[in-house]
């Protein structure tokens, strides 16, 4: 999103081999970075690429073990605790070198104005305005941006982007596939590709590959995950996730009609609110 948010003002582009992709997956990280490479190169951006072995330096087992109880999302370590302050540090000698006064990292949740002054309503995430708007070093600072905005605004930002330039765009939401594609049938995957049919877009020109087997394995997954509470892999939920389900819901809704008797007319009926309220039951 902020790749197409801030376009005019040319911004470098850093990826970070060893975070979601793991070293030894070669050949996905050179989907990934391919991609990256073709989009700076069609709008002129600088992009650079980092190789760590950051999450490798950790036993995460064992974190995981000690700070179960302590920490939300099931216990995640990286998660709750390690990515945030950990992939912004791999921009610091770039932006040292390049002489950069501002690195944005993308915000994962939205807050509103209130909660960023008050400081209420603190989502346990480890990356957050709170965390990452606090970070500094030499002459640069960090803005961990678009917290203002709910998911599906920024996937709207995209698809006004994409469609003003009639630009390709291949989204890589998935952390679950190592592919360098996305895996389509992931949690992640699932709500994304169910926003842009929501929106009236084709989600194969956003970088899925779907069809109804899909979308009947996604709505069995979402039953079991989500309903049923049972756990799957691909599918970690917590409130948050929830909430922005809402928001996809919400946006079937405004064309309700349109939605009843195809694969997706299951999500119009799904008390949300429900759920989020006992979520932790």
């Amino acid at each position: 999103c902020m790749a197409v948010k801030y376009n005019d003002y040319k911004p470098n582009l850093i990826t970070l081999w060893g975070s979601d992709f793991p070293l030894n997956d070669v050949d996905g990280w050179k989907v990934l970075k391919d991609n990256v490479s073709h989009f700076a190169e069609e709008y002129g951006l600088n992009s650079f690429f980092v190789k760590s072995d950051f999450r490798l330096l950790l036993n995460v087992s064992k974190l995981y073990n000690l700070f179960s109880n302590e920490l939300e999302n099931n216990g995640s370590w990286w998660y709750a605790v390690q990515h945030g302050i950990s992939i912004i540090s791999h921009g610091t000698f770039l932006a040292y070198l390049l002489k950069v006064e501002k690195i944005l990292f993308s915000s994962s949740f939205q807050y509103k104005k209130e909660d960023i002054l008050n400081r209420e309503n603190i989502i346990p995430c480890a990356s957050s305005p709170f965390i990452d708007n606090e970070f500094k070093f030499a002459s640069c600072s960090v803005v961990h941006d678009g917290w203002e905005l709910y998911r599906l605004e920024k996937i709207k930002t995209i698809v006004d982007f994409k469609n003003k330039n009639n630009a390709k765009v291949n989204l890589h939401v998935c952390w679950y596939n190592t592919s360098g594609e996305n895996c389509n049938l992931c949690e992640k995957c699932t709500r994304t590709y169910m926003s842009l049919i929501a929106m009236g877009e084709d989600p194969h020109e956003y970088g899925f590959n779907v069809n109804e087997k899909v979308f009947n394995h996604s709505k069995e997954t979402f039953e079991e995950a989500i309903l049923k509470k049972k756990k799957i892999g691909g599918w970690d939920i917590h409130k948050e996730i929830l909430r922005a389900w809402n928001d996809n819901k919400s946006l079937f809704k405004q064309n309700e009609e349109r939605w009843r008797n195809t694969p997706f007319e299951w999500i119009l009926d799904v008390d949300f609110d429900e759920l989020m309220e006992n979520f932790d039951d």
